[in-house]
């Protein structure tokens, strides 16, 4: 199975990123590979651009139910793991 290119980024370690910052380039990297503007996401949302922008930019921090539904509506998945019990 092919991955895309924001689940490959979701595995690459980003020299120099901060967590916010290194989260807001795997949303804007889906967010484009769906072809999808940022007030399209917005909307999808319902946020607005602007705050599309500064989460993707790494200036700000989505609640946890905002991060959810920018999951939901880029149609990605979240997935948990705990690398020191991979024989679960």
């Amino acid at each position: 199975m092919k991955t895309s290119s924001a689940e490959h980024d979701a595995t690459r370690v980003l020299e120099g990123a901060t967590p916010l910052c290194y989260s807001g380039r795997i949303i804007r990297d889906a967010r484009r590979e769906k072809k999808m503007t940022q007030a399209e996401l917005a909307s999808r949302i319902g946020s607005t651009k602007s705050y599309i922008s500064k989460i993707e930019n790494g200036t700000m921090a989505p609640s946890v139910n905002t991060f959810y539904r920018i999951i939901q509506a880029l149609g990605l998945v979240i997935e948990i793991s705990n690398p020191t019990n991979q024989d679960l």
